[in-house]
């Protein structure tokens, strides 16, 4: 069911800064990004290799699951095939559920899980209409 390493996201103080290092000095190529409700610039993705990318997000106080966080490593996300059977598959083994499946802005399915330590896992499908597909796909 998990296929991949799909992303790593990593909260920044400066989010054209930080773009210009993984991008310019990193040599990352700039997949896409994704604005807020108001238009602002609220996430970049870098193309990393194979299907892999590091998804930066400017650092306000709460990362995408909703958790007080500064800069620095918030979450990783796996590949899945089949979210919905992924999901009742933990839901029966007891896993911590953090959130139902949802459509995230990029197109993808996904859902959140804790590990026994606690660190967040996001778990992604993609879609016909996921911008990593339509990335790798080469319809930038």
């Amino acid at each position: 069911m998990i296929r991949d390493l799909a992303h790593i996201m990593v909260q920044v103080g400066d989010l054209e800064t930080s773009l210009a290092f993984y991008r310019d000095t990193l040599g990352l190529e700039e997949a896409f990004r994704l604005h807020d409700g108001e238009g602002r610039l609220w996430i970049a993705y870098l193309h990393v290799g194979g299907g892999r990318f590091v998804e930066l997000m400017k650092a306000s106080g709460k990362d995408l699951a909703g958790v007080d966080r500064g800069s620095g490593y918030t979450h990783m996300c796996l590949l899945v095939d089949n979210s919905s059977e992924l999901l009742a598959e933990l839901r029966g083994k007891g896993v911590t559920i953090l959130s139902d499946i949802s459509l995230g802005k990029d197109g993808s399915r996904q859902f959140w899980i804790k590990d026994p330590d606690g660190n967040r896992i996001e778990l992604m499908e993609y879609t016909d209409q996921s911008r990593q597909r339509q990335f790798l796909a080469g319809s930038k």
